[in-house]
């Protein structure tokens, strides 16, 4: 039966059809795109008025290649007119409701985003990279998906990944660490806008919709069931050509067009009306990229402390880390170094003011100064070591004092000063020897006291019991250096024929040393004729005067050249023997003193290496441990650890006369 249908391409209602609305009708899905009008006019229902009558010269032609045609009893019901009109929400009367379109909203798949990273290196350069995989990773290896190239980045440094919830920023367990906003992080969650620190570079993730409770974008509709889509114009399909219940899908078809213009409509509304976004990047991105800049140059900074660290030179070192931490107060690398900096800096002001008291003779200001040096200190060993060489220089100071109270003939004062000299060092054979000339020149003016009411000639001294062999001006002369003058003077003076004789063999003696002491070769026999020389020199003049402080002098640098040449030759018992020797001779000199601390670092180095060895080379361990007895003194804790491991490897030790130095 045909159809009659309005110029519009609308067929007329007929009486009957509002009936046929509530039919129980479907369409199954596989026909759907089979079962679509070409809608004309989407924005408005054009009905005829017209009667049948005026539509008779309408002559259908027949369904065309893309129009729905029915077949069967479905085609033949479809007699009546066409209903237009409000869409019942309900079928009354039907055992099942009226089939009906969902409009969902799901994502647009030409929309859709992918993370970014926009990362600024060191010098400038700034490059946005794509995140294309679900991890991607970042580091200095030529494998990784971000190569930035930085010595402060690790070869794989960092990955950013996507899970469930979101995409995560998680660190390798790399060297120098991964910063998120300036915090040092792990695994965490990344947020549109976090900045990422990865070395001296700075990458800043751009990913919209990236927190954990946001819902996904919805940026286009879908028609529920999926395969009834709209057909393109000219497609031909009109309501002619249109089954029984195609009337339904076109309101319901018209209803999503509504509804999509409507959501269109706001869309467009709400970007009118919203203000565009500010240009440029907004004070607080300003303040970030501020910070992170900061934080950056402070870490290169870190990297010139290390260094200045490492060559000791805490001076520099100190404000360049106070301005570091400052920046990254939270950074615990940062706080160690610095804390260890400030502690030395701190000891190398106390050694330095040590020094400069010492230098003044200000030796209890200079003592108070190394107790600020603090045990931790990397400098403890060497305040030891200053330590050490203020108490000989405060011991030489003192020595002097008492020798020109001695001279001064304060024979009381003197021995006061020796006695306070030998409560601290009681083996100080200088001191003795003061405190017994004090004592024996004090009972000796107790003899020559004149009582009242009688007179005692002073009697002529006899040159037989003479304390020493030269007298008079001959005596000054040989004090002074002048030798020759010295002989000249010896039979005026009277000076008996064996102190000449002694005088002649003094002065061969002293030529020769002081001759070979030229030499830095001919050290033993410089120190061969100069020992000779000084004892000769205590029966001339009793080792007073300028000639003994010259041989003296001279005797204590030849020691400690030939201390230096044993030191470097590693023949450690003549080294400890040259300098110990150069200091009786001369105690103040501090060359010597330092030589004999360095010793004491070594002797310890040997102990350990015989403890070491003790079970595979015994003999090897005592032998090394009687060269440690040998390099230093008995007070040394080395000393007695060696005796001891000598002991539980040969027995207990016998007699050690035999051994030289230290022992």
């Amino acid at each position: 039966m045909a159809n009659s249908t309005s110029r519009s391409g609308r067929r007329p209602p007929r009486s009957g059809d509002a009936d046929r609305v509530s039919t129980d009708e479907s369409f199954p899905a596989a026909d759907a795109e089979d079962e679509i009008d070409t809608i004309d006019e989407p924005d408005s229902v054009m009905v005829s008025d017209a009667s049948d009558e005026e539509n008779e010269d309408f002559e259908p032609t027949g369904p065309s290649d893309d129009a729905l045609v029915f077949d069967g009893p479905a085609a033949e019901a479809d007699a009546g007119e066409t209903f237009v009109g409000e869409l019942p929400t309900d079928d009354v009367g039907s055992e099942s409701p009226v089939e009906k379109t969902e409009i969902l909203a799901v994502p647009s798949e030409n929309d859709t985003k992918v993370p970014v990273l926009t990362i600024e290196t060191p010098d400038g350069q700034i490059s946005d990279v794509d995140i294309m995989k679900d991890k991607f990773v970042l580091g200095r290896a030529p494998d990784c998906d971000a190569v930035i190239p930085d010595s402060l980045v690790s070869r794989h440094h960092a990955i950013v990944e996507k899970r469930e919830d979101g995409w995560y920023i998680v660190d390798q367990n790399s060297g120098n660490g991964t910063y998120l906003n300036d915090e040092r992080i792990r695994d965490e969650l990344l947020y549109d806008g976090d900045v990422i620190g990865i070395g001296d570079a700075v990458a800043t993730f751009v990913a919209p919709g990236t927190t954990a409770d946001q819902a996904p974008r919805l940026d286009a509709t879908q028609m529920l069931p999926q395969s009834s889509v709209l057909p393109s114009e000219g497609t031909g399909l009109t309501s002619a050509t249109m089954g029984p219940g195609s009337n339904k899908k076109k309101k319901l078809i018209l209803l999503a067009l509504v509804l999509f213009a409507l959501v269109a409509v706001g869309i467009v509304a709400k970007m009118i009306l919203t203000p565009p976004k500010p240009k440029g990047p907004t004070p607080q991105e300003i303040a970030a990229q501020a910070k992170a800049k900061a934080q950056a140059e402070a870490r290169r900074e870190f990297d010139k402390v290390k260094v200045l660290a490492k060559n000791e030179k805490w001076k520099e070192a100190l404000p360049i880390i106070t301005k570091i931490a400052s920046v990254l107060p939270n950074d615990k690398t940062v706080k160690e170094y610095k804390e260890s900096i400030e502690m030395e800096a701190a000891a190398e002001k106390s050694m330095e003011t040590a020094q400069a008291l010492m230098e003044k003779k200000d030796f209890q200001g200079a003592m108070a100064a190394l107790t600020k040096v603090s045990p931790d200190s990397g400098q403890a060993e060497d305040a030891q070591k200053l330590k050490k060489i203020i108490d000989d220089a405060l011991l030489t100071d003192k020595l002097e004092k008492a020798g020109k109270i001695l001279e001064e003939k304060q024979w009381d004062e003197a021995i006061a000063m020796a006695d306070s000299i030998l409560v601290s060092f009681p083996d100080n054979e200088a001191a003795t020897e003061i405190k017994n000339r004090a004592l024996e020149e004090k009972e000796k003016s107790k003899r020559h006291i004149k009582k009242p009411g009688k007179h005692h000639p002073k009697k002529p001294p006899k040159p037989k019991h003479a304390k020493y062999l030269l007298m008079g001006q001959a005596l000054a002369s040989y004090k002074n250096e002048k030798l020759d003058d010295a002989l000249s003077q010896a039979s005026s003076s009277g000076v008996s024929a064996d102190g000449v004789k002694v005088l002649r063999m003094f002065q061969s003696l002293y030529k020769k040393g002081m001759e070979w002491s030229r030499n830095p070769g001919e050290s033993a026999k410089a120190i061969k004729y100069l020992t000779k020389a000084i004892a000769l020199d205590k029966k001339l003049s009793g080792g007073r005067g300028k000639i003994s402080d010259t041989i003296k002098k001279k005797l204590a640098k030849v020691y400690f050249l030939q201390g230096v040449d044993a030191h470097t030759r590693k023949k450690y018992p003549l080294a400890f023997n040259s300098f110990t020797s150069a200091l009786r001779y001369n105690s103040g000199l501090n060359q010597a003193r330092k030589r004999l601390g360095d010793l004491e670092i070594e002797a310890k180095k040997l102990y350990e290496t015989a403890y070491v060895i003790k079970g595979s080379s015994p003999e090897k361990a005592v032998s090394t441990c009687k060269t440690v007895m040998g390099m230093v003194k008995k007070r040394v804790i080395y000393y007695s650890k060696c005796k001891k491991l000598i002991g539980r490897i040969r027995g207990p030790m016998g007699d050690t006369s035999d051994d030289s130095g230290g022992f």
